[in-house]
């Protein structure tokens, strides 16, 4: 029977854990510019990292298999962009219409069923939001400027971008290195415990973050596919935020379907074409059920879907962008800590009433 881990061991390592939340929280809000595209090259450098393993156990060095998954994800990324940019530009400039359609359809059934007439000013509102929309690409170097703000600003936001690969690469290069660092500065007494503990955040945020951007990346490519081959208005943008959505539980498949119900009602959509859209909706979420999401992300989460929806939308309101970048990963790690403080009170004389 293993030794049950020592109690002051790990309320140190619970404060170490949100010390360090806190204290990354303060260096991204006060360095935004840097601390955004930093946070965003160790978070890939996180998730690419089993790849690089993988490849090393084939045979490559740890250096050739960085630079194949780089290559790789470029040319990739590249070819995404060039497909996908153009399309969800195009998507927009559907917009106007289908929300004039829609406008045009609910305010009879509105004002003969409820008794409730749109305002004019709401209707203003909505047109012009659309507008704006279907003409974000030519506002989109205006948009960007200004939520940058001054020269400098620009500037920075920029380099740091351009460093970020750099630091992604170096990162995932000599991860072990500094892994074995990390190890080699803690007492060799209590080194198994607080590994096994960070094993464990590890363990929690690898099966949420890496198994749901894989099931998300499926799930959108068969929505892209159902939807478009159903020929439904504003396909891929609906795929796109249905088949990603699932990070946030619930909220994807909710929003995708609302959003397709939407542009079936107002468009010019024939019998089939809802069924094609239904039965995309419905094999996503067969999947979902008893194949992907127990495979790829499985019962090691830990985390219940609603306090991750109240986490993104809690850090999402305090840190902005930056809140919801970091609400997942956090809530992994606070999940934990709270999972090891649990076990520790349980044994404690306090609990026992000794």
């Amino acid at each position: 029977m293993a030794p049950r881990p020592d109690a002051r061991i790990d309320l140190i390592w619970a404060g170490s854990v949100v010390g360090t939340i806190v204290i990354v929280f303060a260096l991204l809000l006060s360095a935004r510019n840097f601390g955004v595209p930093l946070f965003l090259a160790l978070f890939g450098a996180y998730v690419l990292g089993p790849m690089v393993t993988r490849l090393e156990k084939r045979g490559l060095s740890r250096t050739a298999a960085v630079v194949l998954l780089f290559v790789l994800g470029f040319a990739a990324a590249a070819a995404l962009l060039l497909y996908l940019v153009p399309t969800v530009f195009s998507e927009l400039s559907k917009v106007p219409v289908l929300l004039s359609r829609a406008l045009a359809a609910v305010s009879p059934i509105l004002q003969t069923r409820f008794g409730i007439a749109l305002s004019p000013q709401l209707e203003s509102a909505l047109t012009d939001f659309a507008k704006s929309l279907a003409n974000a690409s030519d506002d989109l170097g205006p948009i960007i400027m200004k939520a940058l703000g001054s020269t400098a600003s620009v500037l920075a936001t920029l380099l740091a971008l351009l460093v970020a690969p750099v630091i992604a690469f170096h990162f995932l290069k000599d991860a072990p290195r500094y892994s074995g660092m990390a190890v080699a500065f803690l007492p060799p007494r209590f080194r198994d415990q607080i590994v096994g503990r960070f094993h464990e955040v590890d363990r929690v945020l690898s099966a949420f973050v890496r198994g749901q951007l894989t099931v998300g990346a499926i799930y959108a490519g068969i929505y892209g596919a159902g939807l478009s081959l159903g020929r439904v208005d504003m396909a891929i943008g609906i795929a796109l935020i249905a088949g990603f959505g699932n990070l946030v539980p619930y909220m994807g498949a909710a929003t995708g379907a609302v959003l397709t119900a939407m542009s079936l009602a107002v468009g010019n959509h024939e019998p089939w074409q809802i069924g094609v859209a239904a039965a995309t909706f419905a094999l996503v979420q067969l999947l979902d059920g008893v194949l992907l999401t127990p495979r790829l992300v499985g019962e090691r989460v830990g985390l219940p879907p609603v306090a991750v929806i109240l986490a993104v939308l809690g850090f999402g309101e305090l840190f902005d962008f930056v809140g919801v970048l970091l609400a997942v990963p956090t809530t992994a790690a606070l999940t934990v800590v709270a999972r090891v403080l649990l076990e520790q009170y349980r044994h404690s004389r306090l609990y026992a009433g000794s």
